[in-house]
């Protein structure tokens, strides 16, 4: 039997200086503070003040408050390319079929994502503002889709739908889809509320394995 491919996790780096450390955790409560209020509600004094350190630290390491916001969603655009380079890694996936992948990856970001401010930070408003870095973020995650995708047609031969190609750019679009619907800031009754986050998962899977048509055994759910 092959062995399972190692969790996915997000790509943060831990800092050892006491000045990178003091950076970080000026990014780290920007972040949160901009995700929760948006870029113009957020005082630059409540940034300093949950990071634990003056205001005069906050702008001895950024201009303003915007030099701030795009040092973090710079370093989200970096943390995105080194996670998306880990997660599709075909060596990371050899021996697995397309269920083992798809299970991957939706609880990769229903459980490991979930919650994390920069999930909403990146479908801010306050984004489309930054042509340049909200072009990078995009790329970045068409380039996530173009990975995942070519994951999936190596593995053409385990899809039973009459046109593999339509259907891998479909489930994929579906995978996305279902993991943002799951995100309390979708503001829209949902049927599936009362559901756990594994019950959910092996649901969303359930629908794309049937789609997709793959065999019994590659659709298999855990024990």
């Amino acid at each position: 039997m092959t062995a399972s491919p190692p969790e996915l996790k997000w790509m943060r780096e831990v800092q050892q200086t006491r000045s990178r450390r003091t950076q970080g955790a000026l990014l780290d409560a920007g972040e949160r503070l901009f995700a929760e209020r948006g870029l113009d509600e957020t005082a630059v004094t409540d940034v300093a003040a949950q990071a634990g350190v003056s205001v005069g630290a906050l702008y001895h390491h950024f201009r303003d408050k915007s030099a701030l916001y795009i040092a973090v969603i710079e370093r989200i655009g970096e943390e995105m390319a080194d996670t998306n380079a880990a997660a599709l890694d075909p060596r990371r996936w050899e021996g697995q079929g397309i269920a083992a992948i798809l299970r991957g990856y939706l609880t990769f970001v229903l459980t490991e994502l979930a919650g994390m401010p920069m999930i909403r930070l990146l479908d801010s408003p306050d984004l489309a503002r930054l042509p340049r870095l909200r072009d990078r973020i995009l790329a970045q995650k068409a380039e996530f889709n173009r990975g995942l995708s070519a994951l999936l047609r190596a593995r053409a031969d385990e899809i039973r739908h009459p046109d593999p190609d339509r259907a891998i750019a479909y489930v994929v679009d579906y995978m996305t889809a279902m993991s943002k619907w799951r995100d309390t800031g979708v503001i829209w009754p949902k049927e599936t509320a009362g559901l756990s986050d594994a019950d959910y998962i092996e649901e969303a899977l359930a629908a794309a394995f049937c789609y997709l048509g793959l065999t019994e055994s590659g659709a298999s759910r855990p024990a």
